[in-house]
């Protein structure tokens, strides 16, 4: 068993160069350093993590510009968190941005034939 610091410590650089490229200005905010894991899940975590913290920024977190004129704060916020939970350990990536546009997810799920169109429009935003 070994902290999840070890995967963790990688993304500080991660989110700050992604944002950069972006032009968008994000607090990277993690917690739960020293939950322990196994060496083999350690090994397999990274890179979607790494992933789900890139499709955060990319499309989760707004520009300043957006961010100010949906009244919020310029700088986002990407949460990474580990913890126990009921004998598991839950890894959350989160962020402060729009969300994700439910009407556009149903349509793209139709076009690539992963739902009916009828499916699609009797399935709620959440």
């Amino acid at each position: 068993m070994l902290p999840i610091e070890s995967v963790f410590s990688r993304f500080p650089r991660v989110v700050r160069d992604i944002a950069a490229r972006e032009g968008k200005e994000v607090a990277l905010v993690i917690e739960g350093r020293e939950t322990e894991l196994d060496r083999s899940v350690l090994e397999v975590i990274g890179d979607p993590l790494a992933h789900l913290i890139r499709n955060s920024l990319a499309h989760g977190i707004e520009t300043p510009e957006e961010r100010i004129a949906a009244g919020k704060t310029s700088e986002g916020e990407l949460r990474l968190t580990a913890r126990h939970t009921d004998g598991m350990i839950v890894i959350t990536v989160e962020d402060d941005g729009h969300g994700i546009d439910a009407d556009a997810l149903r349509r793209r799920a139709v076009e690539e034939g992963l739902l009916t169109a009828d499916q699609a429009a009797g399935m709620s935003d959440r």
